[in-house]
């Protein structure tokens, strides 16, 4: 049976943790970035990992909120910077490029090999 505030956030789908947040904060009234407020202030999550916690979200307009999601970051989740060398974009149909960390990816590939090595 589902409660209303899910434990394990790998189990929370995107409305459930919008949901959740609006519960915890309240509605939103006045953008952290810009000043403004109205209809389209909203929760905009700081690091980008969708966490359990309140302190992790920020008042945004939907401009600044937008302009914040999608600003191409220096840096991977792990902290590699990115350039040339260590980072390449990945194209999928239908959907904006990303870029794919390839110090990551080849830290992910020795993990698999460990593991399929072990069994």
């Amino acid at each position: 049976m589902r409660t209303s505030i899910p434990t394990v956030v790998r189990d929370w789908r995107y409305i459930d943790l919008h949901k959740w947040i609006r519960k915890v904060k309240g509605i939103p009234e006045v953008c952290v970035e810009c000043g403004k407020t109205g209809k389209w202030i909203e929760w905009a999550n700081i690091s980008h990992k969708y966490k359990k916690d309140p302190s992790d979200y920020q008042a945004m307009c939907r401009s600044c909120h937008r302009k914040y999601d999608y600003n191409p970051k220096p840096a991977c989740g792990n902290g590699h910077l990115y350039t040339p060398e260590t980072m390449v974009m990945r194209f999928r149909e239908g959907r904006r490029p990303n870029r794919v960390c390839l110090v990551c990816r080849k830290n992910d590939n020795n993990r698999s090999k460990l593991k399929r090595a072990k069994v």
